[in-house]
């Protein structure tokens, strides 16, 4: 076969047969049949289209991957310090550390703000920490949180009430059990005719199992007088680890302790009680020496158990103001993250967090600003994360490992007789064990022969019950939502538009070659080169820029892919830093 010189796309020479080839089969094969164009339509769209689709899927599956939890009171006093505590929880319900913070509260209908913290987070697991709240009218604010983690940073924007007529949420009392109530509210427990009556008393109002416990053991007769006395102990029911004494005697304001180790869900104690100031006559009597029984009180006494995490025990009942509260921790496991909270009256002053080491840790609690009746208490996380994954359900949160103690905050030089007295007052007021406070007079108290710490925490424990369990008041969880609906949509978008623009681009470029084609196919056969002519597809010829424009729109289109995928990612970015 002759060959005919001509130069083609590539620089190869064609002949007068491929040319006729060219212009009859159309620009199909020419430019699509060779080289890198080949390659681009061949894997190039494909893979485009792959990545948008990926995109698009990558979208359906965008969901909240944090969201930061603001646990404080409903309301906030303006002008008065609050606790609060930031916290950040992750996908898998754990919480994740926060080392800075930032807290601006807006008023937007003023264009005012006022920034409450900055700077490094105390805490453990969350940032705890107490603030004042701006001397505002009242009504409802936007507090913007900026909360930086050991992953990235968190912000969000929440809404807090300020309200000066606020009193705080009512305590709940769910730990003391029903049959200890009845029997400690009765005189049943003691046998009849018994002369001494034996309370024994919790710390915290319910024993908590697999730890130690104090037990107040108070003895006094029937009008509620406190007697000094001697007491038997034995076990009836149920286990403790160690050995439970045998006996023990009560001080003059008829008060003693002992520590038991219970590890079983009851405990019923047989008691026997005497008086220490019976009088046997002897010889210095003048009458011979004979044997008086002993009048003896006995009764069986049933005692709360409960399955609690953690003890939380003051060592102190009677911190003097600006003193940070010594407190010891016992908890079941070591290695544990413990939040401590200080509540005056039903009101949440200030927020704390430290890490215990072992089963027994000493901590120190908050600083109480100002004198007067104080709940202290602790817990294993600002509400313990149960993350139920359940379809159409929000995540639960549910309290537990929960110990509080009441404590009685005295002003400086406040000896510790006075806060006895000003806590048996407290007492008398509540309209709580009025039998035995009404005997702690001032002259009782005088005359001495007892511990006061040990009666003041003892008075304080009979105040036991009172808890706040710790609340969300403000979550970023909805507008998380809303950002990662808006994401999901945009991306979307994005995807649509660039299907849209490079299937646009294909078909111009695919319609201009089919047209080319056809008009080849009309002028096939009709152009001749002379033999030892050369037919260059150069500039010179029209075939040449429609090469071009080809090009260019191939390149248009994948450009424009590159660019969306891009925006897809720079946005996600965006949106999972912030």
């Amino acid at each position: 076969m002759p060959e005919t010189p001509g130069k083609g796309p590539d620089g190869e020479r064609f002949t007068q047969e491929e040319l006729d080839v060219v212009r009859s089969a159309g620009l199909f094969e020419t430019y699509l049949g060779r080289g890198w164009f080949r390659n681009l339509i061949i894997y190039g769209v494909p893979a485009v289209a792959a990545l948008l689709i990926a995109a698009g899927i990558f979208s359906s599956l965008i969901q909240v991957s944090e969201t930061l939890l603001l646990y404080s009171q409903p309301r906030w006093i303006p002008g008065q310090q609050g606790g609060l505590r930031v916290a950040i929880m992750d996908r898998e319900g754990e919480f994740v550390p926060v080392t800075d913070l930032e807290m601006i509260l807006h008023d937007r209908t003023r264009e005012v703000s006022e920034r409450l913290v900055q700077g490094e987070a105390h805490g453990t697991k969350a940032a705890s920490l107490a603030v004042v709240a701006p001397h505002w009218t009242d009504g409802e604010y936007e507090l913007e949180i900026r909360a930086t983690t050991t992953r990235r940073s968190k912000k969000a924007r929440l809404t807090v009430t300020l309200d000066a007529s606020y009193e705080g949420e009512p305590a709940e009392t769910t730990r003391e059990l029903g049959i200890w109530r009845d029997h400690f509210d009765s005189a049943n427990f003691m046998d009849k005719g018994a002369e001494i009556r034996v309370d024994l008393v919790p710390e915290g109002g319910q024993i908590a199992s697999s730890l130690p416990n104090i037990l107040y053991v108070r003895t006094t007769n029937r009008s509620g007088e406190p007697v000094a006395a001697r007491v038997k102990l034995a076990l009836a029911e149920g286990y403790i680890s160690g050995d439970l004494p045998e006996s023990v005697e009560t001080d003059a304001l008829g008060l003693a302790t002992i520590i038991i180790y219970p590890t079983f869900n009851i405990l019923v104690l047989q008691v026997a009680a005497e008086p220490l100031d019976a009088h046997v006559p002897g010889p210095e009597d003048g009458e011979a020496e004979q044997e008086v029984p002993a009048r003896v009180s006995t009764g069986r006494i049933v005692l709360p158990i409960g399955p609690q995490g953690i003890r939380l025990r003051p060592l102190v009942p009677n911190p003097a103001v600006g003193e940070p509260i010594r407190m010891r921790v016992y908890s079941v496991g070591s290695e544990r993250v413990i939040f401590t909270d200080l509540y005056r009256g039903d009101l949440w002053t200030d927020a704390s967090g430290t890490t215990v080491d072992s089963q027994s840790s000493e901590v120190l609690g908050p600083n109480p600003r100002e004198p007067g009746m104080h709940v202290v208490q602790a817990y294993s996380s600002p509400v313990p994360a149960i993350y139920q994954k359940l379809p159409g359900r929000e995540p639960e949160l549910t309290s537990c490992s929960m110990s509080a103690a009441h404590v009685w905050v005295s002003v400086k030089g406040e000896s510790d007789l006075d806060s006895l007295a000003r806590v048996a007052a407290e007492l008398q007021a509540a309209g709580i064990d009025r039998g035995y406070v009404s005997h702690l007079t001032r002259e009782k108290l005088a005359a001495g022969g007892f511990n006061t710490g040990r009666t003041i925490a003892f008075l304080l424990a009979r105040l036991d019950g009172a808890v706040h369990p710790p609340g969300v008041s403000a979550s970023s969880r909805s507008s998380d939502k809303q950002s990662a609906t808006s994401l999901r949509t945009r991306i979307r978008q994005l995807v649509v538009i660039a299907f849209s623009v490079i299937s646009l681009v294909v078909i111009l470029a695919f319609g201009f070659l089919t047209l080319e084609t056809w008009r080849a196919a009309r002028t096939s056969g009709r152009t001749s080169l002379p033999p030892g002519a050369e037919a260059p597809i150069s500039s010179q010829d029209p075939g040449w820029l429609r090469k071009q424009i080809f090009q260019m729109s191939m390149i248009i289109a994948v450009v424009v892919a590159t660019f969306g995928l891009l925006a897809v990612l720079v946005m996600y970015l965006r949106w999972h830093i912030s």
